[in-house]
């Protein structure tokens, strides 16, 4: 397998709770995970207006990483914001919000990705298949205007409560029909969800805009149960070039997390 994509999360100087990432010290986390071998980072956004776009670009290129993914977790996270809550003002500003993100985003020419943000569905209330579909397409179009793009991440039942699967979600993409929209596959997700992981990354082929790489539990790459020489087979065959992030536990620490991952990985796509 050629030489592999690695970035590392880490959350930006607005967001102040744990995460599965890098939190604290914006600038001197960069420098760690620069010198553990990444080349990529995937920005932990809350709000981006509370950020200077100007100081994320020379932090990341005096360090020569790029900016590959901008994550809305501490969206959720630290301001319990949601897509499809019944709350007309969390809505809104949840709306805004990611268009902001996307804004931003598309400044480095990155994705936004959406996982949980999406909102549960619920019979009898506004949490509608509709709705989020509507919302979606209005960020795609703001995403046609702008030049960015999102991407959707599946994930298990207990997570949220639509769009779990592979298939379900490029049946999905069909219907939604825009070319700024791709899929944020996550092997801990898979590894919950799909049949066989290797074969559901096949199928979605020319369909992923982005991969998070954990281990079950959230453990570090090839530190759980789940094959990741087949994991990274399947994606080689599939011959995605673009980056692999890691959603893992910060145990038991961010700067040890990194450094295992980065370890195993190489070793393991050696071996491809």
């Amino acid at each position: 397998m050629k030489k592999m994509n690695l970035a590392y999360p880490v959350a930006t100087p607005d967001s102040s709770v744990p995460l599965m990432g890098f939190t604290g010290p914006f600038e001197t986390n960069l420098d760690f995970i620069r010198q553990a071998g990444y080349t990529g980072v995937e920005l932990l956004v809350r709000d981006a207006d509370e950020l200077d776009a100007s100081r994320l670009e020379i932090a990341l290129s005096k360090r020569g990483l790029t900016a590959v993914s901008f994550g809305t977790s501490p969206m959720l996270a630290q301001d319990k914001l949601d897509l499809l809550s019944e709350n007309d003002e969390i809505r809104a500003e949840t709306f805004r919000r990611t268009v902001r993100m996307v804004d931003l985003a598309s400044r480095f020419h990155a994705p936004v990705g959406i996982g949980k943000l999406r909102g549960n569905l619920q019979e009898g209330t506004g949490r509608t298949a509709e709705r989020r579909d509507e919302i979606f397409r209005k960020l795609c179009e703001h995403c046609e205007k702008t030049g960015g793009s999102l991407v959707m991440e599946p994930q298990k039942y207990d997570n949220v409560n639509n769009l779990n699967t592979i298939d379900e979600s490029l049946e999905w993409l069909k219907e939604m029909n825009s070319k700024r929209l791709k899929l944020l596959v996550d092997t801990f997700h898979m590894d919950l969800t799909e049949k066989d992981q290797f074969d559901s990354i096949r199928r979605a082929n020319g369909q992923i805009g982005f991969v998070h790489l954990s281990d079950s539990d959230r453990k570090a790459p090839g530190c759980g149960r789940i094959d990741f020489g087949a994991v990274l087979k399947a994606f080689s065959d599939i011959c995605y070039g673009g980056f692999f992030s890691m959603e893992i536990k910060q145990s038991p620490n961010s700067e040890e997390a990194a450094e295992t991952s980065i370890k195993n990985l190489t070793r393991l796509s050696g071996q491809i």
